[in-house]
């Protein structure tokens, strides 16, 4: 669906207004980085190549980039909060 929306409509602002995951979840948040990485991961195999979308390819690496650094942290609060 998201490469149909693309085909359609380039525009990066409203690409980075899709709601692409959701916004609640249980439990530790690393399982819940992890999935939205391998989202974004597939989404950017996704996204139609050319010029007009290497602003988007570039706002997924950002987000992926975010969510290493969210995973990261994260295992590190969660070891502490364990002792």
């Amino acid at each position: 669906m998201i490469k149909v929306f693309l085909e359609k409509n380039q525009s990066l602002e409203d690409f980075k207004k899709l709601d692409l995951h959701p916004t609640s979840w249980s439990g530790s948040m690393v399982g819940e980085y992890t999935k939205r990485l391998m989202f974004y991961n597939v989404l950017k195999e996704v996204i139609p190549s050319g010029i007009d979308f290497i602003l988007h390819v570039e706002e997924i690496e950002k987000r992926c980039e975010s969510l290493e650094n969210s995973i990261e942290h994260s295992k590190k609060r969660d070891f502490m909060d364990n002792y």
